[in-house]
């Protein structure tokens, strides 16, 4: 499962992203739009993996991506990464504008003044830490294993 704690700046929206298993999603650009984001393995090791369009099967791009690794996704591109060690951080930043677009939409689990607060104002400001049990995906091939919404944030430590 991973644990998500989101900072809101003047410009950017920061996702913070702690798993602690095997096979945790990170990251998966499954549509588009997406924003222009940036990623950043800062501890852990993950297998990316790319797409060439909406309909194509994922292919593996790097296993065994070690930290500290910088990526950098295009707006056209299609991106995922899956944990491949049970401590990983991956941190993504992204345009402020663009929290509430295609797969952050997902993740954004930010209630309704928050949002409003993100779209509405110049003020810099952290959201709660999230337990989300999300997807865990095959290290080899990006194929979805499982998805869960069964543990809440009181089974886990969710410190950063």
């Amino acid at each position: 499962m991973r644990v998500v704690s989101m900072f809101v700046t003047k410009d950017h929206f920061l996702f913070i992203l702690k798993s602690n298993e095997i096979n945790d999603e990170l990251y998966a650009a499954e549509g588009l739009p997406a924003g222009n984001p940036i990623g950043f393995l800062s501890e852990g090791n993950a297998s990316t993996f790319k797409k060439t369009n909406l309909n194509s099967s994922w292919e593996l791009y790097s296993s065994n991506h070690n930290s500290p690794n910088l990526h950098v996704r295009s707006q056209n591109s299609l991106f995922g990464a899956v944990a491949e060690t049970d401590n990983v951080v991956y941190v993504n930043i992204i345009p402020r504008e663009d929290a509430n677009l295609g797969e952050w939409k997902n993740i954004n689990n930010a209630n309704e003044n928050e949002n409003n607060a993100i779209q509405n104002t110049d003020t810099a400001f952290q959201l709660g830490a999230q337990c989300l049990v999300d997807v865990t995906r095959d290290i080899n091939t990006f194929e979805i294993i499982s998805s869960s919404t069964s543990i809440t944030e009181s089974d886990i430590d969710i410190s950063f």
